[in-house]
This record gives C-alpha cells, structure tokens and sequence, in this order.
C-alpha cells in the first residue's frame, strides 16, 4: 500500500468520526424517552440492589425506600488468628515436651596451636622447639607463651601447658 492511499484512507476515517459527532451533538434531548413509573420491586430486592445513578436524579422527589440494616451485617468467620488451616480431629493434642535445659556446659580450651619443632638438653635442663602458625618458641619450664600458655612441665615424650584464661593443662607430645 502506498504512503498517499493510507494518508486517504485516515482522512477519510477522521472526517466519518467527526461527522458522527457532529451528528450525536445535533440530536435533541426529547427524543430520548423519559423514565416511566417504576414497578413496585420485592422488598429484598429493595434492600439488596441500588438504583442506577441516573434513575436517581431522574426519578420524582418522593420518601425514599427504607433500607433494612438489620440484614446487611457480614457474618464473620469463627476462627482464631492463625487457625484458617488446621485441621479439626477429635484426637487430644499430643504433649507438649518440655526441655528441661541444664547449666551451659563448662568452657573448654583451644587446640593447642604448637606443633613440636625439636628439643635440646644442656646442663640437666631441657629447651623444647616450638612452631606455631607464624611464630618459633624455644621454651623451658616456667615460660609464658603470648600471655595465655604457661609451661608447667617437660618429661620424656609430653611438654605439660597451662591455658591461663582457663586454668586448665593441656598436653603435647614430643619426640618420636
């Protein structure tokens, strides 16, 4: 379709939708038929349904119909918050299991982060080679390791720790 014949065919669609205007806007008001007397509705019907808005204005000033409020309440549903979907059994509800919770359990300490790096011993007392993740110790009994492990004590084959936060021993292997 070429550009001039759809340019034709939307001016011709303007100038109808303007003509139909034209024509609606020229009609005159008496033409339109007036509302007639109302037939007499059933009484719920009255109360249930609302007249249009036109009808209203329309109709003569006269009583208006009474409105029975007594049956416009909504029934409400008869469930607690939080029951819409249990289920109604017959059976007791089971019992409810009570925990008795006992005193927290008692701190324990860390791993111990040393691994055993080697010994030496001079003069009856023996120095003991510790590797921790970034550091090196080279500990004898009675040493403070980082203000929270006391070495208590070195035998053959186990160096004896204190956690001191705690107070509590802990112990590493040595040796083989």
């Amino acid at each position: 379709m070429s550009e001039g014949v759809r340019r034709i065919g939307l001016a011709l669609a303007l100038a109808g939708s303007l003509a139909a205007t034209g024509w609606v806007a020229s009609q005159d008001d008496s033409a339109i038929p007036a509302p007639g007397p109302k037939t007499p509705e059933p009484a719920r019907a009255k109360a249930v349904a609302t007249p249009p808005r036109t009808a209203a204005i329309a109709a003569p000033a006269g009583p208006e119909p009474e409105l029975m409020l007594g049956k416009l309440h909504r029934e409400t549903a008869n469930t607690k918050p939080g029951t819409l979907f249990e289920s109604d059994t017959w059976a007791p509800p089971p019992p409810k299991v009570v925990v008795k919770q006992g005193p927290p359990p008692a701190p324990v300490p860390p791993p111990l982060p040393f691994k055993y790096f080697g010994q030496m011993s001079e003069g009856g007392q023996t120095t003991v080679f510790l590797d921790a993740a970034d550091r090196s110790y080279a500990v004898r009994v009675g040493d403070v390791l980082d203000g929270r492990y006391k070495v208590e004590d070195i035998k053959d084959r186990l160096v004896v720790l204190t956690y001191l936060p705690l107070q509590q021993r802990q112990t590493l292997t040595i040796g083989d």
